[in-house]
């Protein structure tokens, strides 16, 4: 069989009567219909989820935004704590500080007080010291002045026996003068020792 014997297919009118034409036609049409409504109903799902899809991701742009930014105020609020935390540290250590010197300072003028005080006492008891010692030789020296006068009245009065009566006058005269001496040395001891009284007490 050559390409000469073959025959072209006969024609889709020739084959089909009108009657399963039309059916055929009318079930593609129906066919056609219902792929394209499935076409379309996919395609606004498609539409619809990728619309979702892009709302979400907007929403997720916008709460990532929110995010950094409240991480951001978090951060600044934070660094602002800390630079006023820094702060009032550094103003409590200045003001340890001051009052570290000032208690040192304190602390110094104590001492100096007190080692002028110490100096004070310790004249006072230099002073003291040589107010006693000179109380102490004038006392002696009086009472040697006043024994030497009795024993040289002892003497005079036994070497005298014929002015006996002049004796006696001077004698007499004599105990007056070392009665008035007592005194008077009564008296400077006293005033010595008021003195050295008044000088004692600490300052």
């Amino acid at each position: 069989m050559s390409l000469v014997d073959i025959h072209p297919l006969p024609a889709e009118d020739e084959i089909m009567d009108p009657a399963t034409k039309q059916y055929v036609d009318s079930n593609l049409a129906i066919t056609e219909g219902r792929s394209d409504a499935r076409l379309a109903e996919f395609r606004s799902t498609i539409e619809a989820y990728t619309a979702r899809a892009d709302e979400r991701e907007a929403a997720a742009r916008e709460r990532e935004a929110a995010a950094r930014e409240r991480d951001a105020l978090r951060a600044k609020a934070l660094e602002q704590r800390m630079r006023d935390i820094v702060e009032r540290e550094a103003i409590r250590a200045e003001a340890f500080e001051q009052r570290m010197d000032g208690y040192e300072a304190r602390a110094d003028e104590r001492q100096r007080a007190t080692e002028a005080r110490f100096d004070r006492i310790e004249a006072s008891i230099a002073s003291l010291k040589k107010l006693v010692v000179g109380a102490s030789l004038s006392t002696v020296l009086g009472v040697g002045a006043i024994y030497l006068a009795l024993v040289q009245n002892y003497h005079a009065a036994f070497d005298s026996a014929r002015y006996r009566t002049t004796a006696e006058r001077d004698m007499a005269a004599q105990r007056q003068r070392t009665e008035a001496l007592l005194t008077a040395i009564d008296a400077r001891l006293a005033a010595l020792q008021k003195a050295g009284g008044q000088q004692a007490p600490l300052p």
